[in-house]
């Protein structure tokens, strides 16, 4: 995976690597780009590294239930997908199992950094122009929506819990400049 140094930018939103233990830019990597791009593995934009957590994070530049081109299920089992495999991704990588033969290739340091099984992950989703009221409404649905096995990772992989900022909260919350 990349690591980040500096700032990085993703659907209009700054992230800063000094805000973060690590941060981690997944669809950058060489890695992705050449073995898992087009093959039906969704990936949330970043992992970062902040104590005593880990944080799977999604940026969207819209997130809508009026969108007729993408109804609003269809967008809510999109996040937990890429919630979904980016956990498995991860957890598969650090513990040495075969996810794919690419797995090799990704940075340990994402596994020293992160000490498996000892770390609460959190899942963010974070809508550049939502209001409080719709990240809200969201976060409500993507928590009770469960066609993704969300419920047995939360288990397995000490996922905490499931949230939806707006620019402002994440900004509040150190996870964004």
């Amino acid at each position: 995976m990349c690591k980040i140094s500096g700032s990085l930018q993703e659907s209009g939103i700054t992230f800063s690597s000094q805000q973060w233990i690590g941060l981690w830019k997944i669809e950058d990597s060489e890695v992705y780009q050449k073995y898992l791009k087009g093959q039906y593995v969704k990936i949330v934009d970043f992992i970062g590294k902040k104590s005593p957590a880990l944080w799977f994070i999604e940026v969207k530049s819209s997130f809508a239930p009026e969108d007729k081109d993408r109804p609003f299920q269809k967008q809510c089992e999109d996040i937990l997908q890429k919630f979904h495999d980016t956990m498995l991704l991860c957890w598969s990588i650090c513990l040495g199992k075969s996810f794919r033969e690419w797995e090799k290739r990704f940075d340990k340091n994402l596994c020293d950094t992160i000490k498996l099984p000892h770390i609460d992950v959190h899942c963010c989703l974070i809508v550049k122009g939502a209001n409080s009221e719709q990240a809200n409404s969201i976060q409500d649905t993507l928590r009770h929506y469960d066609s993704m096995g969300m419920s047995k990772l939360k288990t397995l992989f000490r996922v905490k819990e499931i949230w939806v900022y707006t620019e402002e909260i994440a900004r509040k919350k150190g996870i964004i400049l």
